[in-house]
């Protein structure tokens, strides 16, 4: 299911999504890791209006990941 959004991506897309999604993962704790692994994330699109990415959660949780590699 990842795979398929991120296909939608274009690579800068892509590559902010990975350099992102890495740097918040270690801020994290191992349980809250857990629940924000690559499995649970149920989408990934691409806001032009906000020019971010959304990332949702299974759990219903989600983020806005900015070009700058901030997340919020």
């Amino acid at each position: 299911m990842l795979e398929k959004c991120l296909n939608k991506l274009t690579l800068l897309q892509r590559d902010l999504f990975e350099r992102t999604y890495k740097s918040h993962l270690a801020t994290m704790g191992i349980a809250m890791r857990e629940q924000h692994s690559l499995e649970n994330i149920k989408t990934v699109k691409w806001d032009k209006k906000e020019s971010c990415l959304k990332v949702y959660f299974n759990h219903g949780e989600w983020f806005h990941y900015y070009s700058n590699g901030s997340w919020g």
